[in-house]
């Protein structure tokens, strides 16, 4: 073989092992949504007005981009199988404006069956965990949410009825947690929302993205 083709046949085989692979082949995946269809179609709840557009992507073609007004909505959530045991991690990269200022909003969710829910959100700009699990819980982590650049979020909830466990990671690294509480309800949790959830009356309007979301029984990572 010359040595041209034998170029043409590595840059040809670089070429496979960087092309994304789906996000369904990872271990231990439930859902998850790197927004690469032309459609939100993966999910099967919409409120407000949630966009898939190409302009501003973590990786690959596409994300979602949220803007809201005031007290509205704009979300995508789906409905899974319930899970009650075991150990769920919800991750998702995200990006914000320099502005405004975050009053509340709510960003990410797993979704119980009945009235339990475990949230991420965005309070006076500081992340924080909220779970209505039990005796309500809520994990303060003393860091903003960082600005006009992607970061990666990973919710991590250990399910227990008594000594469970909450943790919050950015980027791969641990800013707050709480071990020992209720985590999970009888009902467990079947479904996850991302987007502006909740939005506090007060708030400016605010445009963001999301990208790459997972629900997985395994830690999902930042990779």
């Amino acid at each position: 073989m010359s040595r041209l083709l034998v170029m043409l046949a590595v840059v040809a085989g670089c070429g496979q092992v960087e092309k994304r692979t789906s996000c369904l082949d990872r271990p231990g995946t439930v859902f998850c949504d790197d927004f690469e269809a032309a459609t939100l179609a993966a999910w099967s709840e919409l409120e407000g007005a949630p966009i898939r557009q190409t302009s501003v992507v973590h990786a690959g073609g596409g994300a979602l981009a949220v803007a809201s007004t005031s007290a509205a909505q704009s979300a995508v959530g789906v409905q899974l199988a319930p899970i009650t045991t075991g150990s769920l991690n919800l991750r998702a990269w995200m990006r914000f404006p320099a502005l405004p200022p975050l009053a509340k909003v709510n960003l990410l969710s797993i979704d119980g069956v009945g009235s339990d829910s475990i949230i991420v959100l965005a309070d006076q700009d500081e992340l924080r965990v909220y779970s209505t699990a039990g005796a309500a819980v809520t994990v303060t982590t003393g860091v903003d949410v960082p600005r006009e650049r992607w970061f990666c979020l990973e919710l991590h909830a250990d399910l227990a009825a008594t000594d469970g466990a909450l943790r919050l990671d950015l980027d791969g690294a641990q800013i707050g947690g709480q071990p020992g509480i209720a985590t999970v309800g009888d009902a467990g949790y079947g479904g996850i929302s991302a987007g502006a959830l909740f939005v506090d009356p007060d708030q400016d309007p605010l445009t963001f993205y999301i990208d790459d979301v997972a629900l997985s029984t395994r830690p999902v990572g930042c990779q």
